[in-house]
């Protein structure tokens, strides 16, 4: 998802600095998606993901 020069990715890149700098092994990234004519059912999401060393994150859609 891509408004106004957000992504995805580059939350997922500002949370895993934060959290490197905090050295916290669990994180969190909220990714509003704005389009209205999208119904909630598609709207909201929850992934985990975990990275190679052991890095959680949790992705919610909303």
């Amino acid at each position: 998802m891509k408004s106004k020069g957000y992504s995805r990715p580059a939350g997922m890149r500002q949370l895993l600095a934060y959290m490197d700098r905090w050295q916290a092994k669990d994180g969190w990234l909220v990714v509003f998606d704005r389009d209205s004519k999208k119904p909630w059912s598609r709207k909201i999401t929850w992934e985990t993901e975990t990275l190679p060393d052991d890095t959680i994150i949790h992705v919610v859609g909303c």
